[in-house]
């Protein structure tokens, strides 16, 4: 990734809003801290009727100075307690279960090794239709190929994040520097039994590159369908 580019995503501040101490009555923010230097931080802060916002608590990864970088929320364990999914490139994600607390596990993510940003744009997907969902973990610097930092994204399920979904997301004409996976996320499709008691869904996954976006459908059959909107 170019030096500039990666200087950018070095100090670049994730936030979400969302209940992930399990208390859908008290507002939250999520506001992941990547440094150059000292432990990345993601912190929990909760705000009151008067717009104030106070830190509940703090993860941070010794390791991992980008830890932080990118944020998601689903449930991969399927347990339906919101999770915390935490990019920390340039080679690891990391999950928290919920209902987070001070004492909750940061607890990593299983990936193969990869050179690159690996971790620098995430996501939560339900691709199966099973209960709970799956991991997309962007690395748009990794090399496909003859073709650098032509991006992927990789898929990773199971109720512990253990199990890698391989091939990895990826554009059929991989090209230089297009960075596929610097951003990804994804809109939940219904199937069956659509506005019904019954109905079923997955995830339309959404993957952003220079050039592109793509959405991938009915990934689990290892049929992934990409298309350009």
């Amino acid at each position: 990734m170019s030096s500039a580019l990666a200087s950018r995503d070095q100090l670049r501040r994730a936030v979400l809003v969302a209940p992930v101490m399990g208390d859908p009555a008290v507002n939250q923010i999520v506001v992941g801290t990547p440094t150059v230097n000292a432990p990345g931080t993601v912190s929990v802060f909760t705000v009151d009727a008067a717009g104030v916002a106070t830190c509940a608590f703090t993860y941070h990864e010794d390791a991992d100075p980008r830890f932080g970088q990118a944020l998601a929320t689903g449930d991969f364990n399927g347990d339906g307690n919101v999770d915390l999914l935490v990019g920390a490139p340039p080679s690891h994600a990391f999950w928290i279960p919920g209902p987070l607390s001070a004492t909750s596990a940061v607890l990593p993510v299983t990936l193969a090794a990869g050179m690159g940003e690996l971790g620098s744009a995430v996501a939560a997907a339900n691709v199966d239709g099973q209960p709970g969902d799956e991991a997309l973990i962007g690395n748009p610097d990794a090399v496909i190929g003859a073709a650098e930092a032509a991006g992927e994204v990789r898929v990773v399920t199971g109720a512990a994040l253990d199990h890698e979904v391989l091939p990895a997301l990826r554009r059929h004409d991989p090209g230089p520097a297009d960075f596929f996976g610097i951003a990804v996320g994804a809109l939940p499709f219904c199937t069956s039994g659509c506005g019904t008691a019954a109905a079923k869904s997955r995830s339309l996954v959404l993957v952003g590159s220079a050039s592109r976006a793509l959405t991938f459908f009915k990934l689990a059959a290892g049929d992934a369908d990409p298309r350009t909107p």
